[in-house]
C-alpha cells in the first residue's frame, strides 16, 4: 500500500488498473483467437502442407479452448469492474417517487454526476411541500455483505429522518431480519415522542424545543399544515450533515453522533437473544454461549479477507493478538485470563488450527514467576450467523478483526468492559475518493471508531472501552502457504 495513498483509495486505483490491463488484453486475444484459427484452416488446405496430422489438430484445439476461456474470464472481468467502480461514488439509497395508482419510480437529480450539496439542495426542493412529501420514499440500496448492508440501512433511514420522509429497505440478514423494512413518517425508530422532539430540535436549530411531536401534528392538522411547512428552514447542522459527502460504503460513524441511542434501540434488540426477546438462533443446537468475567472473544475473519483482492482487508499476524491479550490483562490487572476463544466461521481451517497451536505454546507457558496469560484456547462456531453475532455481542472482552460484520456487535454491546481495535486498512479513520474520474473532487469520510455517547452533553471522543493498536503491515499477499507463514513470524 502506497503511504501517500489511503486505504480505500489504493483499493480504487488497484482496479482502475485492472480495468485499463483488461481494455488492452480483450482486443489482443480477439484478435489472436480468429487468426489461430484462420493458420489452422490455411495450413490445411495448404498444397504443399498434405494431410494435417492427428497432433497438430489436437494442439489447435487446445490452443482455442484457452484463448476461449481466457476471452470470456477476461471479458467477464471487465464487465464485473466496469459496473462496480461507477457505482462506487453513488448514494447508498435512492429517491422513490408514489403514483396516483400505487405504483412507484425512482426520480433523479438534472444535473448528472450532482456534488453532496446539489443532490442534498434537489431533495429538499421536490420534498418541499407536504402534497409531495406524502409521496416520497427514500429506500436503502444494499452492497455486498451484512456488514456493509447494515450501515447503508442506518444511513438510509437516518437521512429518511431528517427529511422527514418514509423509508424502506430490502430485509436484513441474520438477526437482523426483524428489523422494520417500512416505516412511515413521524414513525423514524423506537424513540417515539422523545425522538421525534430530537428530530424537530435538530431541524428547527433550537435545541431548547421540547414541543412533544404528537402535540405539534394535532395543532398542526387543525390549521390544515404539515410538518414541513412548520419547519421551513432547516438548521445549518443538519444540512451539513446531509451534505457530508458520502458513497454506497457509507461507513462514517461521525455521521452517528447523537443518535446513538435511537439506532441502538433500531439493532440492538436483534443481539439480545434469550426468553425476554421471543428471538432464537437458527441454529438450536447452540443457541447461547456462556461466559465468564475474564474471558475473552476473538473474532477471527475468514472467506474472502484471504483472498488478497481488498487492500483495506487482511488477516492480522500473531503478535497483533499476542498484544491485545496482554493488553486486556493488563486494563483488568490481572496476570491470566479466562477462555481465548477465536469465533470464526470455520474452526477446522489450518490457519485456525496453527493460530490455537501457537497461541497455546505461547500463552500457556507460565513459570514460577510467569503466570500464563490464559487459562485455555480454543476455536468456536454457532455454525451460523446469529450464533456468532450472539457469541460476539455478549462476550465481556472482544477482540476485533478487520471487518465491518464484527463492528457492530462490538459497538452495540453493552457488555464488554474491553474492545480490542486493530488500527489498520479498514478501520484506520481516513479520507479517500470513491471516483476520482466521475467525482474528482468528492473525499468522503471513512470512520470506523467506536465512541460513547452522552445522552445530554454529546461526547464523539473514543470510548474508554477501547484499546486501539496501530499496525504497520504490508497489504495480504492472497490466499497462499507463503502469506500464512508471515502472520506467525
Amino acid at each position: 500500500m502506497e503511504k501517500n495513498l489511503s486505504p480505500l483509495d489504493s483499493t480504487v486505483r488497484d482496479y482502475v488498473a485492472g480495468q485499463l490491463f483488461l481494455s488492452r488484453v480483450v482486443p489482443i486475444l480477439f484478435t489472436l483467437l480468429p487468426s489461430t484459427i484462420w493458420f489452422y484452416l490455411g495450413w490445411c488446405v495448404s498444397p504443399t502442407s498434405g494431410v494435417c496430422s492427428l497432433g497438430v489438430s489436437i494442439l489447435f484445439v487446445f490452443v482455442v479452448i484457452f484463448f476461449s476461456v481466457s476471452l470470456l474470464v477476461c471479458l467477464y472481468g471487465l464487465w464485473s469492474i466496469e459496473r462496480w467502480l461507477p457505482s462506487v461514488p453513488e448514494p447508498c439509497y435512492e429517491l422513490l417517487r408514489r403514483g396516483e395508482g400505487g405504483g412507484e419510480y425512482v426520480i433523479h437529480p438534472s444535473v448528472p454526476h450532482p456534488s453532496s450539496s446539489q443532490r442534498t439542495a434537489w431533495e429538499l426542493e421536490v420534498s418541499e411541500f407536504e402534497s409531495q412529501r406524502k409521496k416520497l420514499v427514500i429506500r436503502a440500496v444494499y452492497s455486498d455483505r451484512l456488514g456493509n448492508n447494515i450501515f447503508q440501512y442506518v444511513y438510509a433511514r437516518l437521512r429518511a429522518a431528517h427529511l422527514d420522509l418514509a423509508f424502506e429497505a430490502p430485509a436484513l440478514g441474520g438477526p437482523f431480519r426483524v428489523v422494520p423494512v417500512r416505516v412511515a413518517r413521524w414513525q423514524q425508530g423506537s424513540g417515539g415522542e422523545e425522538e421525534h422532539a430530537f428530530l424537530l430540535r435538530s431541524r428547527k436549530g433550537n435545541e431548547k424545543t421540547t414541543l412533544g411531536v404528537c402535540k405539534l401534528r394535532k395543532r398542526l392538522s387543525s390549521r390544515g399544515r404539515g410538518f414541513g411547512q412548520e419547519v421551513a428552514a432547516i438548521s445549518p447542522k443538519v444540512r451539513a450533515w446531509l451534505e457530508e459527502p458520502t458513497s454506497r460504503y457509507s461507513m462514517n460513524t461521525s455521521l452517528f453522533i447523537g443518535w446513538e441511542v435511537v439506532i441502538g434501540g433500531w439493532l440492538r434488540p436483534c443481539l439480545e437473544f434469550g426468553p425476554k426477546s421471543g428471538l432464537r438462533l437458527q441454529n438450536s443446537a447452540k443457541q447461547f454461549f456462556s461466559w465468564g468475567d475474564l474471558d475473552v472473544a476473538v473474532h477471527i475473519r475468514l472467506g474472502d479477507i484471504l483472498w488478497g483482492h481488498h487492500t483495506s482487508y487482511r488477516p492480522l499476524p500473531l503478535s497483533f493478538y499476542r498484544s491485545a491479550l496482554k493488553a486486556i490483562a493488563a486494563r483488568f490487572h490481572v496476570p491470566t485470563l479466562g477462555r481465548v476463544v477465536l469465533v470464526t466461521e470455520a474452526p477446522k481451517h489450518p490457519l485456525i488450527e496453527r493460530m490455537i497451536c501457537d497461541l497455546k505454546d505461547w500463552g500457556l507457558k507460565g513459570t514460577n514467576t510467569i503466570p500464563p496469560i490464559a487459562r485455555s484456547f480454543e476455536a468456536w462456531s454457532s455454525g451460523g450467523v446469529d450464533g456468532d453475532l450472539a457469541a460476539l455481542f455478549s462476550s465481556p472482552s472482544m477482540v476485533l478483526s478487520i471487518s465491518s460484520f464484527c463492528w457492530w456487535p462490538a459497538a452495540l454491546s453493552t457488555k464488554a468492559r474491553v474492545l480490542v481495535v486493530p488500527i489498520w486498512g479498514l478501520t484506520r479513520p481516513h479520507t479517500w475518493r470513491p471516483s476520482p474520474r466521475e467525482y474528482p473532487l468528492r473525499h468522503v469520510k471513512h470512520d470506523l471508531t467506536i465512541r460513547d455517547y452522552k445522552v445530554a452533553n454529546i461526547d464523539a471522543s473514543i470510548s474508554p472501552r477501547v484499546i486501539e493498536i496501530s499496525l504497520d503491515l504490508p497489504c495480504w499477499g492472497g490466499n497462499t502457504k507463503s502469506s500464512y507463514d508471515t502472520l506467525f513470524d
